[in-house]
C-alpha cells in the first residue's frame, strides 16, 4: 500500500518543521556573530577615543611626539591576544551553530531514511509474484545509500575534528606570542 495523503501531509509538515528549525539555528548563529562584531567595533571605537582623548590632552610637543611614537610603535606590533580572542570567539560560534544544523539534518535524514525503508517494505508486501528481485534490489539500493551517506559523515566528522585540532594549535600559538 501506498502512502495516504494524510501520511504525505503529515512528512510534509514534519520537513517544513525541521527546515524552520535549521534556519532558526542558522539565524542565530548570524545573530551571535554580529553582536560579537558590534563589542568588537565598539571596543575600538572606545580604544581609539581613549587615545584621541590623550593626544589631545598633550601639554608639550615632546609629550604628544612620545605619545604618538608609542602608539606608532602598539600599530607596528599588534597585540595578537586581542585578535586571536576574537577568531577564537568566531570559530565557536560557528561550530556551535554548525553542530547544531548539523545535528537537525542528521534527525531528518535518519527520519527521512526510516520512511523511505517503510514505503519499500510496504511496497514489497504488495509486490506481485515473480518481483521479489526488483524489490530486493529497490532495497540493497537503499542500503547501499545509508551506508554510503554514513561513511561520508563519519569522514566529515573526522575531517573537523583535525580542522578544530589543527585550528586549537594555532590559536594556542598566536596567543603565546
Amino acid at each position: 500500500m501506498f502512502p495516504s495523503i494524510e501520511d504525505l501531509m503529515k512528512a510534509q509538515s514534519e520537513a517544513f518543521k525541521a527546515s524552520n528549525t535549521v534556519a532558526t539555528t542558522a539565524f542565530e548563529g548570524a545573530k551571535k556573530l554580529l553582536e560579537l562584531n558590534v563589542q568588537a567595533a565598539k571596543a575600538g571605537m572606545e580604544e581609539s577615543s581613549a587615545q584621541l582623548k590623550a593626544l589631545m590632552a598633550a601639554k608639550d610637543v615632546k609629550t604628544l611626539n612620545d605619545m604618538l611614537t608609542e602608539l606608532f610603535s602598539q600599530y607596528a606590533k599588534p597585540d595578537g591576544s586581542k585578535t586571536a580572542t576574537y577568531v577564537k570567539s568566531v570559530y565557536e560560534i560557528s561550530t556551535a551553530t554548525g553542530a547544531e544544523v548539523t545535528s537537525l539534518i542528521e534527525k531528518q535524514v535518519t527520519a527521512s531514511q526510516k520512511q523511505l525503508l517503510a514505503s519499500v517494505d510496504a511496497l514489497a508486501k504488495n509486490a506481485p509474484p515473480g518481483s521479489e528481485g526488483v524489490v530486493n534490489v529497490l532495497k540493497q539500493s537503499v542500503v547501499s545509500a545509508n551506508s554510503a551517506y554514513e561513511q561520508v559523515n563519519v569522514a566529515t566528522k573526522q575531517l573537523l575534528e583535525m580542522v578544530e585540532a589543527n585550528f586549537s594549535g594555532a590559536t594556542k600559538a598566536a596567543a603565546r606570542k
